[in-house]
């Protein structure tokens, strides 16, 4: 059995994470039960996996997981040392841990929220040396390096 844990302080994106893994299941599998209030979000499907909402706080030590989205945008460090990981079991076996920054308010990123981000994935995934981008243009790129123009600009090349 396969539970999935979505793991953010957002209703509203436990709420779109949620219907997202409604929409990308198989044919023939179907919703059985759904459980949903402001505080509360849980989905079983008839293939035996279950969808539950946790909120990364003191009360949610204990929850028990094989799988889990992250919103970094409202996951402390702490957070995620402290009550994420040792929420997902079996570690070792790979489990599929899906990094996702909401970033609901759809602000620009300065430099220390960027950090900040960046530490959470390097935290939960290690060192990742493939970093890259699509360009409509160009395809795939990637960085090889930093900029910072005269007016404090931080760009990649």
């Amino acid at each position: 059995m396969k539970t999935i844990g979505i793991f953010t302080n957002n209703e509203s994106t436990a709420l779109r994470i949620a219907t997202d893994i409604i929409n990308d299941k198989k044919v023939g599998v179907t919703v059985t039960k759904q459980i949903r209030t402001n505080s509360n979000l849980y989905v079983e499907f008839s293939d035996g996996t279950n969808v539950k909402w946790i909120k990364p706080n003191l009360n949610s030590r204990g929850q028990r997981v094989t799988d889990g989205y992250i919103d970094i945008s409202t996951c402390s460090l702490e957070a995620i040392s402290t009550i994420i990981q040792p929420s997902v079991i079996n570690l070792e076996n790979d489990p599929e841990i899906i990094i996702i920054d909401a970033n609901s308010d759809n602000k620009n990123y300065d430099l220390d929220t960027l950090i900040d981000r960046l530490e959470k994935i390097r935290y939960i995934k290690g060192n990742i040396t493939n970093i890259s981008w699509y360009d409509d243009d160009y395809g795939w790129q990637t960085i090889k390096g930093v900029n910072i123009s005269s007016d404090n600009c931080l760009s990649f090349e």
